[in-house]
């Protein structure tokens, strides 16, 4: 009986060793998409009429999971809310008085390529931000 017990055991222990083994390494990724884009870029940014140095910033959003705020468009404190297009691009578009942007990102590593457009009543402008984390 007691030989019975201990095989038994042994195979329950590594029944379950096994599971264990086997649901650790099934485990769903926790990270949201827009994780790998959270930080503060300083870079450069060249438009049609004049360039700028400044900092801009991408923070998370609380949900959906495939949304993230880019921060500080234009150097002027202008910000969107930016949609997945792939696993490393976005889109965005917003309105701030008095400006209305659209425009595209992407994540190489840890450099932010930003193009976009910024328009007022008046005026129109194309910018290419590169920013290093």
């Amino acid at each position: 009986m007691r030989v019975f017990r201990h095989i038994a055991s042994c195979a329950l222990l590594t029944v379950g060793l096994a599971g264990t083994l086997f649901m650790s390494s099934c485990s769903k990724d926790s990270a949201k998409w827009g994780d790998k884009f959270v930080g503060s870029y300083n870079g450069h940014e060249t438009c049609t009429t004049g360039s700028d140095d400044y900092t801009a910033t991408i923070s998370a959003t609380s949900t959906p999971d495939m949304t993230i705020t880019l921060q500080n468009i234009y150097g002027q404190g202008f910000s969107a809310t930016c949609t997945k297009t792939g696993d490393q691009t976005f889109t965005f578009s917003g309105s701030q008085s008095p400006a209305t942007f659209t425009g595209n990102g992407t994540l190489n590593g840890n450099q932010l390529t930003v193009v976009y457009t910024i328009s007022t009543a008046t005026v129109s402008n194309s910018c290419t931000f590169i920013g290093n984390k």
